[in-house]
Order: C-alpha cells, then sequence, then structure tokens
C-alpha cells in the first residue's frame, strides 16, 4: 500500500468485531483466500474477509479489471456506522469462483474503492497447533493471516472482498465450528480453508502488524482527512495462464452474454461512430466510462520512461534505428501530430509511456511502437484504460478459425494493413493519446517534444473491440454479396483474413468483394496468398500478392505447395532450470487445436511438478531429484515433435462423422477428435483425420481418482462435441460418437439416482453439452483407444510417425471393423420434453441399447 497522504494520524475503523492496537485485548478477524474467476483464464486469489455483522458482500474496486463479473446495476444504500447513517449509491456485481464440485458459483458484491484494515500475527497457526488442549483434522487447513499466496499487488495484507453471514454459511464445507476456548480461538472450516479468529497471545503481540485504509465495511464512515491507502498496482511477472498448467478448468459452459458494461460499450460505439462521407473511413470515440474526469495527465512517469527508451536506443543502435523509422512512419502516414501543450481543453490529458516491438520475422513492420494505456502516477490514480470501457469480446476463437481453414481445397489468407492505425479517433478525445518523443533522439539532453493519435493505437483496453466494431459494421453494412457477407464473419482473426473453399471460383469472387469491400471502409486488404493460382494472378494485378510457398498463419505456418501445416522450430530453452524458464518454454510451443498433445502434456505434468515444491520463480531445481534429467529429456522431445508436418485439408461433406475419444490417468485426462467420411469423390478410399484434441492437467487435491478422472475426460469430450458442432457448422443428420473405455463411466452416464455430488454433475454436464440426437456413446477397448497416448509417456520420433495417432485407429473407416464386445455399453442421448415446469425445458435423457 502507499499513503496518499501527510496525515499519519491512523485511521480508525469500526465494524461488528472490534480490533484495537490501544489495548491489552488484541484479536484477528477470520480470512481465507478465495479464488475468483479471472477475467481471461485461471484464477485470481482474494484475501477475504468473513464479516457476519455486515448486512451485504463487499469487493474493491480496482479487482474488477483483474476478475470475471457482471454488473447488475447500481443501488442507493443507507450505510449505518457509529458515527450515523451515510447515504451512497453503489455498483452491485456478481463476481464468480469455482467451488469443491468444479461448478461456477456466484457471489453479489457491491463495489467500494479502498481496503479494509487487516490485522497480521505471525506465529497463529503454529501457537494454536502446539498451545491447542487437542488435535484436530482442521489444524491442517488453517489459512494463515501472513499468507502471501494473494494475487492483488505486492503487499499481501489487505483486504480485498468482506463476505455477509449468508455467503459465509454457502462456503462452510462442515456444520461444525471449533471453539478452542484456553486460547479463545474459533476455526471455521470453508471449502477453501479453515479460517482462524479470536485473542493475539501476548508473547505474539510484537509480531502483529496493522494494515490501516478506509473500511468498506458497511459499519464506517469513510472521512475526507484520513489518510487514504490504495492497492499497489501488480507487477509481478506472472504470465496470466500459469493456472491452466494444472488447474481443472470449470468444464462447463459460460453463457455467451454481454455485461452490462459492455452493452454500454456497444450503444456508445453505435451512437458516436461516424463515417468519411468520401473515403469512407471510420471515425470513433474513446468508450470512457465514469472515471473519466478521474483521470490525470500522467505527464511525469510518461517524460521519465521516455527518456529510459531514448537511454536504450542510445545503447543499441538497431532499436534506435528501428524506433525512429516507426516514429517516423507514424508521422508521415498521418497517424500521430504534434500538438501544443500549452493549449487548453476541457477534455482529459493523459501521456502515454511507450516502448518498441521488434518484430524480426516481419515483412513489412520491423518494429512498433506499443504504447502503456495502463500507466498512471501512483496506485490511487485512474489509467486510462481503467478510464475507458474495454468493450465486449467480438474477436473470433484462433483456433475455430484454423478448424475452418482445415475445411476447403483452396485455402486463401489475407492482412488489414495496419487495421487500428486505418481508424481516426474523434478529435476532441485526441488529447488523451499524448505522448512524448526526444526531438533529437542522439542528444539525451534533447527537449521532449508532444504529439497525440489521431487514430485508434497499440496499447489502448479499448482498441480490439473498436477494431473488431468497426469490421463488424462494414462487413455488415456494406457486403452486398450473402456468401462473402457470412464467409468474413467467420474467418477474421483481429486483422488477418483465413478462410477455405472447394470452389475456385467462391475463391476468386471472395477475393474480389473483399478487397472492394475493405476498400470502401479505408482499409487496404493486402498479402494475399492462396493455393489458387487464378486468385493469386488477381491478387499480383491488383498488387497485393504475397510471393512466398511458407507463409505464416495465426502462430502456424503453412507451406502451400504441400498444403501442411508446420510448426515454429525457431525457440530455444534458455538453460535455466527454473519454475519461470520452465513455464516460458512450455508455452512456446504453439499448438491451438493440441495436435502435439501427446508431447505437450508431458510438459505440462512436469511443470505441477515443478509447483509442488512450491519454489520461488527464479529458484532452480536442478538439483531436486531426477528433475533436471527430466527436464532435458522433455526439451529434447520437443524440438523432436514440433518438426512434424501436418496436412492442412480435411474432407468434410454430408457423410462426413465426428469420432471423440477420451481417456485419462491418474495425472491427467483429455480427448481427441477424428473425422471419418466414407469414400467419395473428394477421398476415393474414405478418409479418416486427427482435428483436434485437448489435455488437462488432474489436480493434486487428494480426491481425484482414476474414474473420476475418466469421468472428467468424457466431459471434455462432450465439450469438443459442441465445439466442433459450431465450428464446422454441423448439421443434426451428421453422426458423432464419444467414445470411452472406461464402463464405470458409461454406466455412471445410464444412471439418475447418483447421490455423489461429483460425479451427479459432470453426468448432468455430458448430457447438456450433447445435444444433438445423434451422439452416440461407445465402449473401446483401452488397447484400442488413441486417446490413450494423452496419458501415457511416448518417444517424440515415435511419436511423429505413429498413423493410430495423425491417421485414427486403423479399425475406424470401415463400420464393420468396429470393436464390439456384446455387452450393453452403447448409449444413445436423445431429447425429450420434461413434464415438470420448474425443469429444463430440454432435459436430456440416457436410452440405454441392449
Amino acid at each position: 500500500f502507499k499513503n496518499s497522504s501527510t496525515n499519519t494520524q491512523q485511521v480508525r475503523s469500526v465494524q461488528s468485531f472490534i480490533n484495537s492496537t490501544r489495548t491489552a485485548e488484541m484479536s484477528i478477524s477470520p480470512t481465507i483466500i478465495v479464488p475468483l474467476t479471472r477475467a481471461n483464464q485461471g484464477h485470481f486469489r482474494v484475501r477475504t474477509l468473513l464479516d457476519p455483522g455486515s448486512g451485504t458482500n463487499w469487493i474493491v474496486g480496482s479487482l474488477l479489471e483483474h476478475i470475471q463479473y457482471t454488473v447488475k446495476g447500481h443501488e442507493t444504500l443507507e450505510v449505518a456506522t457509529f458515527n450515523g447513517t451515510v447515504k451512497n449509491r453503489y455498483k452491485l456485481v456478481e463476481v464468480y469462483y469455482t467451488d469443491q464440485e468444479l461448478r461456477t458459483q456466484g457471489l453479489m458484491c457491491y463495489v467500494y474503492e479502498a481496503f479494509t484494515r487487516h490485522i497480521t500475527v505471525k506465529g497463529m497457526l503454529q501457537h494454536i497447533i502446539t498451545k491447542a488442549p487437542i488435535e484436530d483434522e482442521a489444524f491442517n487447513h488453517m489459512v494463515d493471516p501472513t499468507s502471501t499466496k494473494v494475487d492483488h499487488g505486492e503487499v499481501s495484507q489487505g483486504i480485498g472482498m468482506i463476505l455477509c453471514s449468508t455467503s459465509i454459511n454457502r462456503l462452510r464445507t462442515s456444520d461444525r465450528i471449533i471453539l478452542i476456548k484456553s486460547l479463545d480461538i474459533l476455526l471455521e472450516p470453508t471449502m477453501f480453508g479453515v479460517a482462524i479468529s479470536g485473542a493475539v497471545p501476548p508473547e505474539l503481540k510484537d509480531q502483529m502488524h496493522v494494515i490501516l485504509a478506509n473500511n468498506i465495511a458497511p459499519r464506517l464512515v469513510c472521512r475526507a482527512g484520513d489518510p487514504r491507502l490504495f492497492l499497489e498496482e501488480d507487477n509481478h511477472s506472472i504470465p496470466d495462464n500459469v493456472n491452466f498448467l494444472w488447474a481443472q478448468d470449470t468444464l462447463g459452459i459460460v453463457p455467451e452474454e454481454m455485461h452490462e458494461d459492455d452493452k454500454i460499450a456497444w450503444e456508445h460505439f453505435l451512437q458516436s461512430m461516424s463515417r468519411d462521407s468520401v473515403t469512407g473511413q471510420f471515425t470513433v470515440r474513446l468508450p470512457w466510462n465514469n472515471k473519466k474526469y478521474m483521470l490525470r495527465d500522467n505527464i511525469s512517469v510518461a517524460a521519465g520512461r521516455t527518456r529510459s527508451q531514448q537511454q536504450v536506443m542510445l545503447q543499441n543502435k538497431v532499436y534506435m534505428d528501428a524506433m525512429c523509422k516507426a516514429k517516423e512512419e507514424l508521422e508521415e502516414k498521418d497517424y500521430v501530430e504534434l500538438v501544443d501543450p500549452r493549449i487548453h481543453t476541457d477534455e482529459p490529458i493523459y501521456y502515454l509511456p511507450f516502448r518498441g516491438i521488434l518484430k524480426a520475422d516481419s515483412k513489412t513492420t520491423t518494429c512498433r511502437m506499443v504504447m502503456d494505456g495502463s500507466s498512471k502516477q501512483s496506485a490511487s490514480d485512474v489509467s486510462l484504460n481503467q478510464a475507458l470501457y474495454q468493450g465486449p469480446n467480438l474477436i473470433l476463437d484462433l483456433a475455430m478459425i484454423l478448424l475452418r481453414f482445415m475445411v476447403g481445397y483452396y485455402g486463401i489468407v489475407a492482412d488489414i494493413e495496419k487495421a487500428f492505425l486505418r481508424i481516426l479517433i474523434a478529435v476532441r478525445d485526441r488529447d488523451a493519446l499524448r505522448f512524448f518523443w526526444p526531438s533529437d533522439p542522439s542528444d539525451p539532453k534533447a527537449p521532449l517534444v508532444t504529439y497525440r493519435f489521431k487514430a485508434v493505437m497499440f496499447g489502448s483496453a479499448a482498441s480490439p473491440f473498436q477494431l473488431a466494431a468497426v469490421i463488424h459494421v462494414l462487413i455488415n453494412e456494406d457486403c452486398k454479396s450473402r456468401y462473402v457477407q457470412q464467409a468474413l464473419s467467420s474467418c477474421i482473426y483481429v486483422d488477418n483474413v483465413v478462410y477455405a473453399t472447394d470452389s475456385e471460383e467462391d475463391a476468386l469472387e471472395f477475393f474480389k468483394i473483399a478487397k472492394d469491400l475493405f476498400d470502401k471502409g479505408s482499409f487496404n486488404l493486402r498479402q494475399w496468398s492462396s493455393n489458387s493460382p487464378k486468385l493469386m494472378e488477381k491478387a499480383r494485378q491488383k498488387g497485393v500478392a504475397e510471393e512466398g510457398t511458407v507463409i505464416k498463419v495465426l502462430g502456424l505456418y503453412w507451406d502451400i505447395d504441400r498444403d501442411m501445416f508446420l510448426y515454429n522450430t525457431e525457440f530455444e530453452w534458455d538453460g535455466k532450470f527454473t519454475k519461470r524458464s520452465a513455464l516460458r518454454y512450455t508455452n512456446r510451443v504453439f499448438d491451438p487445436s493440441g495436435l502435439l498433445t501427446p508431447i505437450t502434456m508431458r510438459k505440462r505434468v512436469f511443470t505441477q511438478r515443478v509447483w509442488s515444491h512450491e519454489l520461488q520463480w527464479d529458484d532452480s531445481f536442478e538439483f531436486i531429484e531426477d528433475m533436471a534429467k527430466i527436464w532435458l529429456h522433455l526439451v529434447k522431445e520437443t524440438h523432436i515433435a514440433v518438426t512434424k508436418a501436418m496436412q492442412r485439408k480435411t474432407v468434410l461433406n454430408k457423410e462426413t462423422e465426428l469420432h471423440i475419444f477420451s481417456d485419462a490417468s491418474k495425472d491427467s485426462f483429455g480427448a481427441v477428435v477424428y473425422s471419418r467420411t466414407p469414400r467419395c469423390p473428394e477421398a476415393p478410399e474414405g478418409e479418416v483425420r486427427l482435428v483436434c484434441a485437448k489435455g488437462k492437467i488432474a489436480p493434486k487435491d487428494g480426491k481425484q481418482t482414476i474414474p473420476r478422472n475418466e469421468l472428467a475426460g468424457a466431459v471434455v469430450a462432450a465439450q469438443k462435441s459442441q465445439y466442433m458442432h459450431k465450428a464446422w457448422d454441423l448439421q443434426d443428420y451428421q453422426k458423432v460418437f464419444i467414445w470411452i473405455d472406461a464402463k464405470v463411466v458409461l454406466s455412471w452416464l445410464g444412471q439418475y439416482n447418483i447421490r455423489e455430488t461429483f460425479i451427479h454433475n459432470r453426468v448432468k454436464d455430458i448430457r447438456r453439452l450433447c445435444i444433438k440426437e445423434k451422439t452416440t456413446l461407445k465402449h473401446v477397448p483401452g488397447t484400442q483407444n488413441p486417446a490413450d497416448m494423452i496419458t501415457k509417456e511416448q518417444k517424440a520420433t515415435e511419436f511423429i510417425k505413429n498413423d493410430e495417432w495423425f491417421e485414427g485407429p486403423s479399425w475406424l473407416l470401415n463400420r464393420e471393423d468396429w470393436p464390439e464386445d456384446g455387452r450393453p455399453t452403447q448409449c444413445t442421448l436423445k431429447v425429450v420434453r420434461s413434464l415438470q415446469p420448474s425443469s429444463t425445458p430440454l432435459l436430456l435423457m440416457l436410452a440405454r441399447r441392449h
């Protein structure tokens, strides 16, 4: 925390409990660490106060930028304190966490912009364990009030959320609350650990540390004269996607619905967007939220970081030349303009720091200036990104676009040149996009001059939404071809167009109409690549052809002559046996469709093992057991696996079926998807093709068994079924088979009176996800299950030649060869109407076949 005031007077906070540092009686309050669902993926751990005296739940507003939430509205509350009653208006949001049964649960919280006090006492856990007259299993799960395992900033003592009695009761896992009378200590078991509260023993009072801040409990008046302490910005260099390496994801499907803030951003865009009547170029406003006029200019931070960038440029001539060229190009193309900083404006002024991103593999842009819209002068300030609505996520799923790119003989790839910068920002908002640049970059004492962006820039939280929204309007309002309109709506990822079709005539129509369409919006659709000779000839005539036989496509490479996907092989391990290095290397293999899952899963299991040793980010695991030997082997295996080339084209017609296999072990579970097409003109001998795969790490919580993991694997298979229906627009008449080698799972799927909550919920998920009438569950012997490779070790040299993985089981093509063991394990999911008005309108029932 930072104290934003020189006033050192202590804040006296009054809650349902009284913590006082001036009395002989000192106590700690019950806290737990709740893993709230992040805005992208994984969990954001929040220290949470359990306060039965609070009438409602509260959450600190600065946490909302990190977590997933839904705005439910605003309410005026009368907050009662010992000093009287204060009426104020508060935002009401729903935040989310995953319970012990892996179900997503919600918490309704009012939002306040400051933290509460929190007393930490070192040694409390040991004090309870050694001094308690009894031994109890609960002692093993006590939550340490000094724990640093929270994600909100560098200071770990702060409270991020307060829960009232109703929510506390929902989190409790036992009716038993343990009172240790001799110690005046109370233990409350919850699903996130055992909260401790009560007296601080005299011998530990010198270990007590009080963090003071404006209290957000409903029994406090926030006085303007009190010093305010705010959450520090999270500066840990911990990747956002760490949790996916070992945490079992919530296996349900989140409804695709806009949050209230997203609706506001969308309406604002539609009302404020305009177009030039001659060029067709779009102009948009910044989507300001209610923090707009809290935005400070950030001038000192921007100036300091500009000087730092200048020092880097002076020490690196290549970087200097690239940055100067990038800035000159912005100015030459009228994307930025000089501005007199003395000119007064009533609109917000904000100065952006920047950094350069070198792109060695780019043929057009070797360096990109990326602005930092999250910068702010102090933790209590508001950054530009915090003052803007982020807007709904309109960007298509990258893996889904690649799956669609597999279907069609003719592949087509193009790029929207400088897509963000082709959208203008309204003049009244441009002063919030200022930045400094040294008048002479080669002179460290040269004065700084002021520029501002005239166009959408890299670094604003709203930029991806603004680009996607403009493209959406352009496609839906200006495109007269229904075919091209539908195609473009399903094949654009940010500024990349990736499409495939079986007809060369359609390919030519797509090229002509799409190119003309983007011209109308003042965009340049360029760098066209295709295995259609006619399309490439048209592109050359227009001067927009990308010559080359191997091109980059959404992180992969496409060998046009061979029509094969290639992986990036230009990466190395840095030689450090640390958690940071292992995670970085593990994520270097970009495999969105999961075709290398049998190899990549082994690295993820290893990373889970590294985490189990509770090492710091840069601690070495080189001499821990045999971990260095295993890691070196995995690095070698990875470099072999990424040399595998994958066929791009997959046959998809009315007869095509999906066959999804699932499997599990004690460490992991997952599913693999194959397409099966009987004999047809496109595939005279028929075809079975690997389409995608997904592996997940099994949690190490002591509760997971192999049968449970097998059931979780079946849920992944059901998820993949639904995902493929959306990606390939499968019709009801196209059959889907899910193959499972665990008969206990098939048995569970045929039951309706399962009492064990975990199994009941997973079975319900599978029935909900498998919504197609033709979905059939079948048993496959374990020795014939290709998904077994997801959970078993295999040498990379053997893996890249394994036809069973890449082409499916040899028996799959001919139906007569399918395994049958004569037992009633084949099931079909059927949709029937529910007669109970309180139930779901469509209830998925499982019909046994005998």
